[in-house]
């Protein structure tokens, strides 16, 4: 029930059903943010983390952007500016390299933008952003990556034979 109050956004709800609750881990279950974030109940995120002490993790961003839920990741990162931002999610990705892949540049520029963020770091399948960016051929976000020198020198084999500069 409490899933669905969250989905609802009705505080009233939401405290009644957690009265009436008698599992007393339900509110442990970071599922419960994962819903305010798919269902934009972004009034409830700080809410939910700091009642309910759900730890943000990388999978926490990755939601953020497959829901296209901006805010809801700008709440997260002001709730917790930590390197939970580079943790993989379930997918293996981190939530730079998420971004990349699925398409979502102002998710991209503004990750970058936090200072935590480690854009070298690669998937847990050793791909780099750059690589998750190319096999969507996602070349606003590549151009974007490429012009910024946010890429190891061993990332450069993809797109180009000599010297990266030469590119660009």
């Amino acid at each position: 029930m409490l899933e669905y109050a969250i989905a609802g956004g009705n505080v009233d709800i939401i405290h009644i059903t957690e009265n009436m609750s008698h599992d007393m881990d339900i509110t442990k279950n970071r599922r419960l943010l994962y819903i305010a974030i798919s269902f934009m109940q972004n009034e409830l995120i700080e809410y939910i983390v700091n009642i309910y002490g759900i730890k943000i993790n990388g999978e926490c961003y990755i939601k953020c952007i497959n829901a296209a839920n901006y805010s809801a990741m700008i709440i997260l990162n002001d709730l917790e500016n930590s390197a939970s931002i580079n943790e993989f999610g379930n997918n293996g990705l981190t939530p730079l390299i998420d971004a990349a892949y699925e398409g979502f540049f102002e998710f991209l520029v503004y990750l970058l933008s936090i200072d935590k963020v480690d854009y070298i770091k690669k998937s847990r399948d050793n791909e780099s952003v750059l690589y998750y960016a190319n096999i969507n051929q996602n070349y606003k976000i590549i151009d974007y990556i490429i012009k910024n020198k946010l890429f190891s020198s061993s990332d450069c084999s993809l797109f180009c034979y000599g010297n990266v500069n030469d590119v660009y």
